[in-house]
């Protein structure tokens, strides 16, 4: 029944946005982008919503400086997840 109320919904930019039935705590919907490469592949993408998120509560430059960011990009990596200004795909 989950794959019921998954979506994937074409965009104009390019992008097709994974519309699933998760929400954050505030009523907005996870943000997951896809974006199919020319090499072939397919780049799933948060178009840098993640760490917009955490804006609004933390001071962003904290998260990478320091053990805090080391913290971070040992998340990212263990994950198998790249961050590219904001943005973090696979």
């Amino acid at each position: 029944s989950l794959c019921a109320d998954v979506q994937v919904i074409e965009r104009s930019d390019g992008y097709f946005f994974v519309d699933t039935p998760f929400e954050f705590g505030d009523g907005d919907h996870y943000s997951l982008f896809m974006k199919f490469l020319p090499s072939g592949g397919v780049r799933i993408t948060d178009r840098g919503t993640t760490f917009m998120r955490m804006s609004y509560l933390n001071d962003l430059a904290k998260f990478r400086d320091g053990s805090r960011g080391r913290l971070l990009e040992q998340v990212l990596t263990t994950a198998g997840l790249e961050n590219e200004d904001g943005e973090i795909y696979v």
